[in-house]
């Protein structure tokens, strides 16, 4: 991934570099998630910053989904608040092992 000179992303995909925009939705979403991520972890460095996402899997597919959930799940963020309108990551979550507290509203 590269960032050009009007903050713009790029993806090298082998032969060449497409821009975000050309992505599909889910792997977009993703790309932004990770630069979301890495910034946390560029400006906090000795801290274990909370997580807060909502809706950030809407776009994803099960596949994807389950990789990000197992990912988060172990990557050692303090606490990880995921605000869905679905149940699908929370049944992902319970398909993996991987725990967690719903609170329903």
């Amino acid at each position: 991934v590269a960032v050009d000179n009007e903050l713009g992303l790029k993806v090298d995909v082998g032969n060449r570099f497409v821009t975000a925009e050309q992505l599909s939705t889910g792997a977009k979403e993703q790309l932004y998630l990770a630069l979301r991520l890495a910034m946390v972890n560029l400006l906090y460095p000795d801290k274990k910053m909370p997580i807060l996402l909502d809706d950030s899997f809407v776009y994803y597919d099960d596949k994807r989904l389950s990789r990000v959930l197992s990912w988060l799940a172990g990557c050692g963020y303090e606490q990880v608040i995921l605000f869905t309108c679905q149940h699908r990551e929370m049944d992902i979550m319970d398909q993996m092992g991987i725990s967690y507290h719903g609170i329903f509203l």
